[in-house]
C-alpha cells in the first residue's frame, strides 16, 4: 500500500512538472545578438517618448523569457541628451534622416567590431524614393545581407515593408522588398519581410512618420511575431 501511494506521488509530481514545462516562456541560455538598422523609426531620441520599437521588443522578449542583447555601434538619439528609460539597451545601428545607400555604408564599416548578430532587423527605404526602389533601396539592403552573412552564416535577417507611406512608389517598393527577400533567402539564413505599413498615421505617430508609444508597440508586435519561428534555434 505505502509503495502504492509513493508510485501515485511520484507520477503527479512529475505530471506537475510537465504542466510547468509546457505552461512556462522558453528561457534561452545565452542572449540573442539582434542588430536593429535603420534611420529615424529605429535611432529616435527626438521627440518625447520617441523611444522607437527597439524598446517595446525588448519588453516583450523579457516577458517571453527570451534573453535579448541589442548590438550596434551607436546608443545616442538624435538628441544626446534625450532619456532613455534606466537599464534600456541602447544600442542599435540607426541613422536619422539617412538614405539606405548611407545606412548600409555606415553600417558594412562597423559590423566588424560588432558581435556576430543572430538576428538582423532591418528598416530602410522611407528617406528614398520609391521609384527608385531597384537602385536605391533594394540593391544596398541586398548588399547588407551578404555583409550580414560574412559575420554569421546562418543569421536571420527580417526586412521591413516600411511604416511609413513612400512619398513616390510606395507599392512598388514593397513589392521589389519582398521580391528581393525570396531570392535572398537561404535554409540556413533566412530573410523574411516584415510588413510594417499598417500604421495609422493620426493615431500611432507623433508627426505622421515617427511612431508614438502605440506605434512603437504595434512595430514590436510585427517584429516579435515574424521572429518566433527562429527563436527556438537560438540556443546557443
Amino acid at each position: 500500500m505505502r509503495i502504492r501511494e509513493s508510485c501515485s506521488r511520484s507520477a503527479a509530481i512529475c505530471l506537475l512538472a510537465l504542466l510547468s514545462l509546457l505552461v512556462a516562456p522558453a528561457v534561452f541560455a545565452a542572449p540573442v545578438k539582434i542588430l536593429p538598422i535603420g534611420d529615424s523609426i529605429t535611432q529616435g531620441g527626438h521627440i518625447d517618448a520617441e523611444f522607437t520599437y527597439r524598446l517595446a521588443l525588448r519588453e516583450q522578449l523579457n516577458e517571453e523569457g527570451v534573453q535579448a542583447d541589442y548590438i550596434g555601434s551607436r546608443t545616442e538619439g538624435l538628441n544626446p541628451r534625450f532619456a532613455w528609460p534606466a537599464s534600456f539597451d541602447t544600442h542599435h545601428e540607426g541613422y536619422y534622416g539617412q538614405k539606405t545607400r548611407d545606412v548600409v555604408r555606415q553600417v558594412t564599416q562597423h559590423l566588424p567590431g560588432l558581435a556576430a548578430p543572430d538576428i538582423a532587423l532591418v528598416h530602410l527605404g522611407t528617406n528614398d524614393s520609391g521609384w527608385r526602389a531597384p537602385s536605391d533601396v533594394v540593391a544596398p539592403i541586398r548588399q547588407l545581407i551578404g555583409r550580414l552573412r560574412e559575420r554569421n552564416d546562418r543569421v536571420v535577417v527580417l526586412v521591413a515593408l516600411p511604416a511609413k507611406s513612400i512619398r513616390f512608389g510606395g507599392p512598388m517598393l514593397r513589392w521589389e522588398l519582398r521580391l528581393m527577400a525570396w531570392l535572398a533567402s537561404t535554409r540556413e539564413s533566412p530573410v523574411v519581410t516584415v510588413d510594417q505599413s499598417g500604421l495609422s498615421i493620426a493615431a500611432a505617430t507623433f508627426d505622421g512618420v515617427h511612431p508614438n508609444p502605440d506605434g512603437q508597440r504595434h512595430m514590436a508586435d510585427q517584429w516579435q511575431a515574424s521572429m518566433q519561428r527562429f527563436l527556438p534555434g537560438m540556443r546557443r
